[in-house]
């Protein structure tokens, strides 16, 4: 009897490698539909986060979850939900004390323990090392010796960087930002490594005059595939926002700054519960990109911005001690005052010193996980020239940036 292998036809070369694809996909299929459901059901878990009441409670609905089995943004959200049950768990058992319950609030918003003399330390250093710097820019822009009040104060009134308070005056200053613009963009794939398309789709526009009638503030448009982003630009008070305050908005608004974290973080989203234990992460993100534009160089023909670069950084900077001050150290709003109107002269564009002393003071924490998201990233960037990288997946606690 003639063997089955004589009397069947071999089957050709592209049907074997297709057989042998077809198997690889298809056991390639239920991991993929078995990782999706588990996202779907992790997030059916998160979305009811604050029904589930006590973190024991909310520990307890994610057991099972295998976070190496999870996509990405999933398995971020998982363990940063894991480690928001810890930290809420020792904050409800640190009663009502203030200083009990201040190191845990800035971990919670870092997602990860912050050492407060530390902070207080190199948060001291980085505002006298960046007052040392603005004092050379001052001299070299024949700004007249004094405190650094008082420069900054002098630099605010100088007529040299006003714009004419009109039209014409708002629309040279958006000219100018989108120049400034244009001058990082050779420089980012360098800095930072491959960026998606939609970063580059960004520019900046001022507010239309219904908006300003609306009383409405400067805003972000973030990109996409499909829609140019912008940053809108607040120029009601034109006076008050002298051209050498202004480079450094482009770098923190748009690039490399919030044009460049939020477009990634758009491609795989966070859940809200992940972005409640990150709360310092975006800022952190954008004040390193401030500092970043600093660092290399990008200001070297243009002290005068460089110099609104300082004045940004030491807002940043000594936001941070304020938080730490009020909250661990015993400050009065006084005293702290008297740090704001000491380190910086004059307040930033959209928010004065007491506003923001009693935002700090309700909200503790926050900007002491700001300052040291930055300083995370700043230290972060010395072994990975692809800082890009750590932008994959969206915000995260700090305890995760591995």
């Amino acid at each position: 009897m003639p063997s089955r292998a004589i009397d069947s036809p071999l089957p050709s070369r592209r049907a074997l490698l297709g057989g042998l694809i077809g198997i690889g996909i298809a056991a390639q299929w239920p991991a993929a539909a078995i990782a999706s459901d588990a996202a779907t059901r992790l997030t059916a878990v998160l979305d009811r986060w604050a029904a589930l009441g006590t973190p024991a409670a909310r520990l307890r609905a994610l057991e099972g979850f295998d976070a190496v089995a999870l996509p990405l943004a999933a398995r971020l959200d998982l363990e940063a939900a894991r480690l928001g049950c810890a930290i809420d768990s020792r904050l409800a058992d640190a009663g009502e004390a203030p200083t009990r319950r201040y190191p845990l609030l800035t971990e919670r918003a870092f997602g990860a323990p912050i050492d407060v003399a530390e902070a207080r330390a190199t948060l001291d250093t980085r505002i006298e090392i960046l007052h040392r710097r603005a004092h050379e820019l001052m001299d070299r822009l024949e700004i007249a010796p004094g405190t650094i009040a008082a420069r900054f104060d002098a630099a605010f009134a100088d007529k040299r960087w006003r714009y004419a308070d009109n039209e014409a005056g708002r629309d040279r200053a958006v000219a100018d930002m989108n120049a400034w613009l244009d001058a990082v963009r050779p420089h980012l794939a360098d800095w930072l490594g491959p960026l998606p398309l939609a970063c580059a789709n960004v520019a900046t526009r001022r507010l239309t005059s219904q908006e300003i009638a609306a009383g409405k503030g400067g805003y972000r448009i973030i990109p996409d595939k499909a829609t140019a982003g912008f940053y809108v630009v607040d120029l009601k008070d034109i006076a008050r926002r002298p051209g050498w305050t202004l480079r450094s908005v482009v770098h923190h608004e748009l690039l490399p700054g919030h044009m460049v974290q939020l477009p990634i973080e758009a491609q795989t989203p966070p859940h809200p519960v992940r972005e409640a234990y990150a709360g310092g992460y975006v800022e952190g993100w954008a004040t390193y990109a401030e500092a970043l534009a600093v660092d290399r160089g990008l200001f070297a023909d243009d002290p005068a911005g460089e110099l609104g670069a300082i004045h940004w950084l030491l807002f940043r900077a000594v936001r941070g001690r304020v938080d730490l001050a009020l909250h661990a150290d015993g400050w009065d709003i006084d005293r702290a005052l008297d740090l704001w109107r000491n380190a910086l002269g004059q307040p930033i564009y959209f928010v004065d010193f007491v506003a923001d002393t009693a935002r700090i003071m309700a909200d503790p924490g926050i900007r002491l996980a700001e300052a040291a998201f930055w300083l995370k990233f700043e230290r972060a960037a010395a072994p990975a020239p692809a800082l890009v990288d750590r932008l994959a997946g969206g915000r995260r606690p700090a305890a995760l940036f591995a």
